[in-house]
């Protein structure tokens, strides 16, 4: 169901906002990844609920800082 995952922007822990820095505690060194998936189910429409869960999934695997930003 996950039909593409772009990677839009990367931005150094060391040139984000205060706000981003401490809301996502960067560890130094980190980056910021901006994504845009696109899910797309051929044989229906997902729920808010499928494709949030979907959008966690891959937040997971991605992330490696101490913050989780779940939609869940």
């Amino acid at each position: 169901m996950l039909a593409s995952l772009v990677v839009r922007a990367v931005t150094p822990a060391a040139e984000l906002p205060a706000a981003a820095v401490e809301r996502l505690q960067p560890k130094p060194g980190q980056n910021n990844v901006l994504v845009r998936l696109t899910l797309q189910a051929l044989d229906r429409t997902l729920t808010i609920g499928e494709a949030n869960a979907l959008r966690d999934r891959v937040y997971r695997a991605l992330h490696s800082g101490p913050v989780l930003e779940l939609t869940a």
